[in-house]
């Protein structure tokens, strides 16, 4: 820090500690100082757009991402009727599946299956121009395999 004349802003530092909770509950009065102040820990950070916790669990930005995606294909069903189904790929690769690899690190755990699989379906449905209830898996592995060659 000397080199380039950083300073650390002492009283904007925070730190966090990551493992899981009954770890975390035996060093729950940690703390550190840096030249008689005390930083504050905090239970969770946003780094790059992306919250993370201190147990690393992922649950907030994968319901965020749901909550997200499903706002914008409310307001994409609105364009549902003009649409062709290759401007709706496009769409749906560019609000859905976009997203979805970004954050491919939470999706990769098994409890957040349920809800990639029900995005996923939704963009299906969307596409095809199908009811809530259309059965989608088999149609819609032609179109995802069909975005994920073409990009």
């Amino acid at each position: 820090m000397i080199v380039n004349r950083a300073e650390l802003n002492i009283n904007k530092t925070e730190f966090m500690i990551c493992g899981p909770a009954n770890l975390l509950k035996k060093i729950s009065n940690f703390h550190i100082s840096f030249s008689d102040t005390i930083n504050n820990r905090v239970a969770k950070i946003k780094i790059l757009g992306v919250m993370v916790d201190c147990t690393l669990d992922w649950s907030n930005p994968a319901e965020k991402v749901a909550k997200t995606f499903n706002f914008k294909l409310w307001k994409l069903y609105s364009l549902k009727s003009m649409l062709s189904q290759d401007a709706k790929v496009t769409l749906i690769h560019t609000f859905v599946f976009s997203v979805l690899n970004y954050m491919s690190v939470i999706w990769l755990q098994p409890k957040h299956y349920l809800i990639y699989n029900s995005i996923v379906k939704k963009a299906g449905r969307y596409i095809f121009s199908l009811d809530i209830f259309s059965p989608i898996s088999v149609r819609f592995t032609a179109v995802h395999n069909q975005v994920y060659s073409s990009a």
